[in-house]
């Protein structure tokens, strides 16, 4: 009998790595592990940087808020005469003695009566402006003051009833899960307990920014355990754009009525979806007013200048396509932008339940350990009409 089987593999010639078993070569770890996702989570960081947190110990909670006073009524009769119809409750705006200005002809009216639905007008008063030209319907009356008249009694008094605004905290968990063989087994790469909390404190922080960001919910007592976020809330200047964004679109239905809500701020904050952001690269092919800088807190800003002020916009990772194609079925979130006032955006956390890590919550038989992020927290979004949403930028 031979003493060699012939079994084992003969090389001939010049041996190659191609000629070496895949289970004999040993792997050459480069000593890191990558995470890819993307910046998902600017919003609660900025809220948390900026230490905009209090503190409440129910789960609901509310604010009360004011708004400017109407500077305007509407009228419904057209012609010249000195009774004119109004709105329906437009009448507790004005008192005897309030001057009107029709915009679009510059006649100035002076308010002799007030009815309800209807007001009695001197037509044409002042003396340089027209008389009497026959108003529209609709024609918005511009309120520009008041004017009493000798010898009046005082008029009646105005006073505005504050609303309330109430939203929830919502509990948000993850939890993570490792075998005991799991924990002492000797990995390529960091600890496999390391690096799943920080998968775990990642997921559970993506998951508060989507509810604080898209949670299309009102406030309300229909299901308290969710929070509204800016999607429910902002409603007064929300534009749906239904195709490509055009400098004038963003300007007439974006920036003007954000910043006229904004008249004493410079500088505001857009929290922006791939499609907005190339529409302003676009944009700035004209005229360079596209830079980009950082806050310093880690979160990187490309500046919009207008004429209204600087717009610092954030690209937001979860404002992207849903999946890798760019259909109709799969094109998420990209055409968004969300117009944040920072200072009316903040928290709230229920008792001592901020984000926390809680150990040990497996069960006593258990060989392993279970480990829970836990976070009982809710959207805090003030003056929504100081805010603004821009949606449907198809290019």
């Amino acid at each position: 009998m031979a003493i060699g089987s012939g079994a084992g593999t003969i090389v001939s010639g010049q041996r190659k790595l191609v000629d070496i078993a895949t289970a004999r070569k040993k792997p050459q770890f480069t000593g890191e592990t990558i995470n890819i996702s993307g910046d998902v989570a600017p919003l609660y960081l900025l809220i948390k940087k900026l230490g905009k947190s209090k503190k409440v110990n129910q789960a609901s909670y509310f604010h009360l808020e004011t708004d400017w006073l109407p500077v305007e009524v509407t009228n419904t009769t057209v012609g010249t005469g000195t009774t004119v119809t109004i709105t329906a409750g437009h009448e507790v705006r004005v008192a005897v003695g309030t001057i009107l200005l029709c915009t679009r002809t510059g006649e100035l009216m002076r308010v002799n009566s007030v009815a309800s639905g209807s007001l009695g007008v001197d037509r044409g008063v002042g003396g340089g402006g027209p008389g009497a030209v026959a108003l529209q319907n609709p024609e918005p009356l511009l309120i520009v003051g008041f004017a009493d008249t000798e010898g009046n009694t005082s008029p009646s008094g105005k006073s505005s009833e504050p609303t309330s605004k109430t939203n929830y905290c919502q509990t948000f968990r993850q939890a993570l899960e490792l075998s005991g063989r799991d924990l002492e087994s000797d990995n390529y790469g960091p600890g496999e307990l390391e690096r799943i909390k920080g998968d775990a404190l990642e997921a559970i922080t993506q998951n508060m920014e989507k509810s604080f960001l898209l949670n299309n919910c009102t406030g309300t007592a229909t299901d308290p355990s969710m929070t509204a976020g800016v999607l429910g809330l902002v409603t007064t200047n929300a534009y749906d754009v239904a195709g490509a964004l055009t400098e004038t679109a963003l300007t007439d239905n974006f920036i003007t009525p954000w910043f006229r809500r904004n008249n004493s701020k410079k500088r505001m904050m857009v929290f922006a979806g791939e499609k907005f952001l190339r529409a302003l690269g676009q944009f700035g092919l004209d005229n360079i007013r596209y830079a980009s800088s950082d806050t310093g807190i880690g979160i990187s800003v490309m500046k919009y200048r207008t004429n209204f002020g600087e717009v610092e916009c954030v690209r937001h990772g979860l404002l992207t396509p849903v999946g890798n194609s760019n259909s109709a079925a799969t094109y998420g979130m990209q055409g968004y932008a969300f117009g944040l006032n920072m200072e009316y955006v903040g928290k709230r956390v229920f008792g001592d339940r901020e984000l926390q890590l809680l150990k040990d919550r497996q069960t006593p038989d258990r060989d392993g350990i279970k480990w829970e992020y836990l976070s009982d927290e809710g959207f805090y979004l003030a003056s929504e009409s100081q805010h603004a949403i821009l949606k449907g930028i198809t290019g």
